[in-house]
């Protein structure tokens, strides 16, 4: 049995906060570093493997796998319209559906390659105010009522957070930048997340 495997982190009786306290009470200040960007190596002497943080999953996994650190062979995946095509059909039931192929296909990509992958960008809950931002087809348009009915139906389907079947964390995008408003002291993200993501989840 490794060395590792006899520490409290990999302790499954523990708190998940003590077994974390243990690890970064234990990592040096330069494996500290190392874990901040979006690809963080592999700590061998803790038993962590190679893994990197966040990926595409707006309207489909992006698994080409062209990019960064873990350049591999592509895998198919679903892809679905743009998140602003999708939104023009207004039924927030369409996206829970195109949420769980999302959620299931990157669980699946995780099984058959456990190196990142369970953190995924999506939904894009910006307002897509203006085309010269450049991104706009991310987003599903400018109101904030759609907005909010859209996101929360697909990052509910995206990782079932209430079941222990739980498929990957979904990271909403652009909650504070890119809305082109913040120099009205106004931020229409914000704004969706406050009013109809939050109350919305809790139902």
């Amino acid at each position: 049995m490794e060395d590792f495997k006899k520490t409290p982190l990999w302790d499954s009786r523990l708190p998940i906060e003590e077994r974390l306290d243990y690890l970064l009470a234990e990592m040096t200040i330069e494996e500290k570093l190392s874990c901040l960007g979006t690809g963080t190596p592999a700590l061998p002497r803790f038993g962590i493997g190679e893994q990197f943080i966040g990926s595409e999953a707006a309207h489909g996994v992006e698994a080409r796998h062209d990019q960064g650190q873990h350049k591999r062979e592509p895998e198919p995946t679903t892809s679905f319209p743009q998140p602003i095509g999708m939104s023009a059909s207004w039924d927030p039931e369409l996206l829970r559906e195109a949420g769980e192929v999302v959620g299931k296909e990157a669980r699946v990509l995780y099984q058959r390659n456990p190196v990142g992958g369970l953190f995924r960008w999506a939904p894009t809950v910006d307002m897509e105010r203006d085309p010269r931002w450049g991104r706009t087809e991310e987003g599903y348009g400018e109101d904030p009522y759609l907005t909010g009915k859209m996101a929360v139906r697909e990052s509910s389907s995206l990782m079932i957070i209430s079941s222990p079947e739980q498929k990957f964390m979904a990271a909403e995008l652009y909650f504070v930048i890119f809305t082109l408003s913040f120099l009205h002291n106004f931020n229409p993200a914000m704004m969706v997340f406050l009013l109809f993501v939050i109350p919305d989840s809790n139902q």
